[in-house]
């Protein structure tokens, strides 16, 4: 299954679903679904499971495509940890969940983090990343960005957007964009610095493209 269709069939699948109404956009899941494949990540985390939609489809990407992914989640709120096992079912044993960051063993490291949630403890994050870890952040969140911006200050920051509407099947208003996710490259190789690049390139076209058909 290629990734736009595997990040559709969660969304939908989670959209049914009890809590439906916060879960990550549709969008964010397929940027989170090719940062994954294109960096061969190996250790994941994701900062506020919620009720499972991006840890769940990471699992099945690491299912589907035959990939080895150790996969991390915290999550403390009392509704979302008693959705996540009815959600997730086989899968959750693919999960190590834990309450907060600050639970991870101190020789975990991780390739890619996802930020969809609060965490007092996010500033422990700074010990679990790898040399050229990228983290993810869903949603505005923009105190949560700064705060990390300021962990690493080598990093590069950038904003994807998506020129396509919410879905008929979504609980989000349908008349606004799928939403973005921001990027944020740690301590960036050359390739990443490029990708960045890249990034901010075509964000800014995306953003005419909206200006013109708005």
């Amino acid at each position: 299954m290629n990734l736009k269709k595997l990040s559709n069939k969660q969304y939908i699948k989670y959209s049914n679903f009890h809590g439906s109404e916060y879960i990550a956009s549709e969008f964010a899941l397929l940027q989170i679904l090719k940062f994954i494949t294109q960096y061969k990540v190996k250790n994941f985390l994701e900062v506020g499971v919620g009720i499972g939609t991006i840890s769940d489809s990471v699992i099945k990407l690491s299912i589907d495509k035959n990939l080895l992914i150790n996969c991390y989640g915290t999550e403390a709120n009392e509704f979302c940890l008693n959705e996540i096992p009815k959600n997730l079912k086989i899968n959750l044993d693919k999960l190590i969940l834990l309450e907060n960051v600050s639970e991870i063993k101190s020789d975990v490291k991780f390739d890619l983090v996802v930020v969809d949630g609060k965490e007092s403890a996010i500033n422990i994050l700074k010990n679990h990343v790898s040399k050229h870890s990228i983290i993810m952040i869903e949603g505005d969140r923009s105190e949560q960005t700064a705060f990390i911006k300021k962990l690493f200050p080598k990093s590069k920051l950038a904003h994807l957007i998506s020129l396509n509407k919410n879905g008929s099947y979504s609980k989000k208003e349908h008349d606004h964009y799928q939403g973005e996710i921001k990027v944020i490259f740690t301590n960036p190789t050359t390739f990443q610095y490029l990708h960045w690049a890249k990034i901010k390139i075509v964000v800014k076209v995306k953003f005419l493209k909206r200006d013109y058909f708005s």
